[in-house]
């Protein structure tokens, strides 16, 4: 019998965490959508509530990508967009990258990251990577721009 495919997925996490001086708040929610054997896509949504005193800041997040794969070949682009008022409220979102690299930024202030990732195996020992990221601040007195790009030949014996 074959895979089941144009499935959905979801996963809600709530995170608590208090001390004297704050209280902090974090849920996160992940929807996956596999419409095939070799496509699909992931939102995650983040919200992160923190509290000190009679001050209370929200910082949520939103990303969107999608993931194809094709024989030898796996291809990964989407797009985060964030807004958190103060560092103190900052989210963690994962953002997909080359293999062996785990990434999850602090986002903090108002902005957009870009993301693709691209893997070709040539064959069992030798596989090449890339991954660029498009990093945009909205910030209300100055923005910023950042550009990134990874390169990675990965060669197993």
């Amino acid at each position: 019998m074959g895979r089941i495919y144009n499935k959905w997925i979801v996963n809600i996490n709530f995170k608590r965490k208090s001390d004297i001086q704050y209280k902090q708040k974090q849920i996160k929610l992940k929807v996956l959508h596999k419409w095939s054997k070799n496509l699909s896509i992931i939102i995650n949504y983040v919200e992160n509530k923190y509290m000190i005193e009679n001050l209370q800041e929200k910082g949520k997040g939103f990303q969107i990508y999608l993931k194809k794969q094709y024989q030898n070949h796996k291809m990964t682009f989407g797009i985060i967009h964030y807004f958190t008022p103060t560092w103190n409220s900052r989210i963690y979102i994962y953002e997909p990258g080359i293999p062996y690299r785990f990434s999850m930024p602090a986002l903090s202030g108002t902005g957009n990251n870009y993301f693709i990732t691209e893997t070709i195996k040539f064959n069992e020992i030798f596989s090449f990577s890339f991954a660029g990221k498009y990093t945009q601040k909205l910030n209300s007195h100055t923005g910023s721009k950042n550009i990134q790009a990874e390169i990675q030949m990965l060669v197993a014996f």
